[in-house]
């Protein structure tokens, strides 16, 4: 008796063992799903955006109504230059925010050695190539003002304004206007895209948003106004560099000996390339 029951003993820890190696890869499938499933929600939404990067690029249809305003910004050939150097800049811009979500320069300069590393040329310095890429952003930022989405209209006011300073860098044109594009009200940001477009789309939103009180935010580290942002007719300006401001002298005060070690650097990139919005 005792002979026939070993067989069954064994084929139910042979049993057993399988159940658990069962039991062990479903949890290891259950958590690649979950990494899977982050790692694509990340994906698609860079995917959303460039998606709607290739709805302003594609050329209209022969039915398409007047109606339809690209705010200033013409179409190209898909294989003309600067458009795949926007294609290939946003990408890559997008696939860097997506990564760590934060806007930055870092960004904007590691997209643009990528962008640059894709295509073997150095597109930004060719000025008409980026008076083209300006217009681009300066209509989709338009765009995404018309369909309420002000948090995308911001941040491609940063890459505008990124461009402009590159621009003036490269070429010694107008020195651009900066502003703090990632906490911008939505006055300033409507004003900022309604002066860079040659239509009236954004005349009627102005209206609406007019009466926002405009802010702005005081650079000392320690100030107690909620998010350190002030009304921007009440600021303060450092008058050695004209680009630091700040809600009160006491807090110019308190931040001085922090500002002193940028203040001369700020002072020449106010000469040279730089000024800020100040009303």
């Amino acid at each position: 008796t005792h002979n026939k029951a070993m067989p069954s003993r064994k084929k139910a820890q042979g049993k057993a063992r399988k159940a658990a190696k069962a039991e062990k890869a479903e949890e290891e499938g259950k958590k690649q799903s979950a990494v899977g499933a982050n790692n694509e929600q990340q994906a698609l939404g860079a995917q959303i955006q460039r998606l709607q990067l290739q709805d302003l690029f594609s050329e209209h249809d022969d039915d398409t109504t007047g109606d339809d305003c690209l705010h200033g910004h013409t179409l190209l050939p898909e294989d003309d230059v600067a458009h795949q150097f926007m294609k290939s800049f946003m990408g890559h811009y997008y696939d860097a925010v997506n990564a760590d979500g934060k806007l930055g320069p870092d960004k904007f300069h590691s997209a643009i050695k990528a962008t640059d590393e894709d295509l073997g040329i150095q597109t930004t310095e060719n000025e008409v190539r980026m008076d083209w890429v300006l217009s681009f952003l300066y209509g989709l930022g338009a765009q995404f003002i018309l369909d309420d989405s002000e948090s995308r209209a911001r941040m491609h006011a940063e890459i505008a304004c990124f461009f402009e300073l590159l621009k003036c860098a490269t070429f010694g044109t107008e020195p651009p206007e900066f502003f703090e594009t990632q906490i911008a009200d939505i006055h300033t940001l409507v004003s900022f895209y309604r002066k860079k477009i040659p239509c009236s789309c954004l005349d009627e939103k102005y209206e609406e948003v007019k009466s926002v009180s405009k802010v702005g935010l005081c650079r000392n580290l320690n100030c107690s106004l909620p998010g350190h942002l002030v009304k921007r007719s009440k600021m303060l300006y450092c008058t050695a560099c004209g680009t630091t401001n700040y809600c009160s002298r006491d807090c110019q005060v308190e931040d001085w000996k922090r500002h002193k070690k940028t203040c001369n650097m700020k002072k020449h990139l106010a000469k040279h390339g730089v000024h800020p919005i100040k009303k």
